[in-house]
């Protein structure tokens, strides 16, 4: 058997020859594969045969590599063993990996003791090494990845549109004000005031122009299709129909086709539902929301919008099938956003890294019986990882584990192939990303 041991720099082999011509030869190899010691308790039976069971668990595993080395001469013998006993020293974790006719198999390893190196001869040295895995598992050098968009609805079918998905990104202002932004006026960052949660967005009249308004991002419609514009709205003074929530609609070459408004009156100094519904014009193939108000309002008039949302007026159920059929016709998805993880090769349980790239609202993933489940909003710019080995959940390398609302952890398990799905609460964004990395993992 061919095996080849590397670590913190050192290769030793059968034989390995190294760039100052010291041949190295590993002998020994234990705890690599002959696994690791169980950690159990048992409680011996007073009165009875046998004992009580206990729970169990692999333990770290421990691993000796011991041979010997041939140096040209005395000298590069004293070499090589300032080498071994350099080799971490500083107590840090290093990679070890070992290659044979299986592949390259690797383990995150700490010095756990002295070397021992014994001279033999002119040129010759015994040496042994022990290190100290903490994770037991050992996993291949390759990582394996697999990429795939959000799940997309097929075309057809029975549509209840009694609950509907929200079209616009960041409704509700936690995060930030992106992608929204003021056409007339200043748009701030505001945790003064929020109807839910903690923020909202403050816009500040400039006092002179006619009106103050922010503009949400353009989202895809359809003509002839009824939509609602809805938004929460604090004003530091009263107004007398001069709010409205309006929808601007767009053709596909990005042309103002019209504006869609409901000039309404809003009381100071308290939150107030403003709602307007329209049907999208002929030609109209996205749309935004435009929350304005108008009649000069002066600088002081600063008012705030949080939960502004643009949606499909609910109408209950409709046929969403082909024209002219009866039945039903479900149509084929466009993406299933499922990739499968595949470790029928391993024989521990292997840990995955997903990373979701935005826009998205409120994203999952899932198998068949676990999920996990972030609240919140994601940017096109956002990176959301989630390790499901250690519970890690970053956003843009920053702690966001306090935003999970579902955390059902998965691995794949041995000899697996898992499906992992990725889906969302809000419009299935066809930007949207689901990576899964993982390593085949062996106990």
């Amino acid at each position: 058997m061919t095996t080849t041991v590397t670590v913190g720099g050192l290769v030793m082999g059968q034989p390995a020859v190294d760039d100052y011509g010291v041949t190295w030869w590993h002998q020994k190899l234990s705890g690599w594969r002959d696994g690791v010691p169980m950690r159990t308790n048992f409680t011996d039976r007073p009165q009875g045969a046998g004992a009580y069971d206990g729970p169990a668990y692999p333990d770290k595993r421990v691993i000796v590599v011991a041979g010997t080395l041939r140096a040209p001469d005395n000298l590069e013998r004293e070499r090589a063993m300032r080498r071994l006993a350099a080799c971490l020293a500083d107590g840090s974790m290093g990679q070890m990996t070992v290659a044979d006719e299986l592949g390259t198999l690797m383990a995150w390893v700490r010095r756990s003791d002295k070397p021992t190196m014994t001279m033999t001869g002119t040129t010759w040295c015994d040496y042994s090494m022990q290190f100290t895995a903490p994770e037991p598992r050992l996993v291949d050098t390759q990582l394996q990845a697999a990429t795939t968009l959000m799940a997309q609805p097929g075309a057809g079918g029975v549509a209840w549109n009694g609950t509907v998905p929200i079209l616009n990104s960041n409704a509700t202002f936690e995060t930030g004000t992106d992608p929204w932004a003021a056409t007339v006026g200043t748009l701030a960052w505001s945790g003064a005031r929020a109807h839910a949660g903690t923020y909202s967005a403050q816009i500040t009249p400039t006092g002179s122009a006619a009106t103050a308004a922010i503009q949400s991002e353009l989202v895809p419609v359809t003509a002839g299709k009824t939509y609602r514009a809805r938004t929460w709205v604090w004003v530091t003074n009263a107004v007398t129909s001069n709010y409205s929530p309006s929808i601007a609609w767009y053709n596909s070459a990005g042309t103002l086709l019209s504006t869609s408004a409901s000039a309404q009156s809003v009381p100071a100094g308290t939150w107030t539902q403003v709602d307007v519904v329209a049907a999208a014009p002929v030609g109209a193939t996205q749309a935004r929301m435009v929350p304005t108000l108008s009649g000069t309002p002066a600088a002081g008039q600063i008012w705030y919008v949080d939960d502004a949302t643009l949606r499909l007026n609910p109408t209950g159920t409709e046929w969403n099938g082909p024209a002219g059929t009866t039945g039903l016709s479900w149509g084929q998805p466009s993406d299933t956003g499922t990739v499968v993880v595949d470790n029928l090769d391993g024989t521990a349980e292997a840990d995955l890294l997903i990373t979701i790239t935005g826009p998205c609202s409120n994203p999952s993933v899932s198998t068949s019986d676990s999920w996990i489940t972030y609240q919140g909003d994601l940017s096109p710019t956002d990176t959301l990882e989630i390790n499901t080995g250690t519970g890690s959940v970053q956003l843009n390398g920053a702690n966001r584990r306090p935003r999970l609302r579902r955390a059902q952890w998965f691995t794949a398990l041995a000899g697996e192939q898992l499906a992992v799905r990725f889906t969302c609460e809000g419009i299935e964004n066809a930007q949207a990303t689901m990576t899964v990395q993982w390593r085949v993992s062996y106990a």
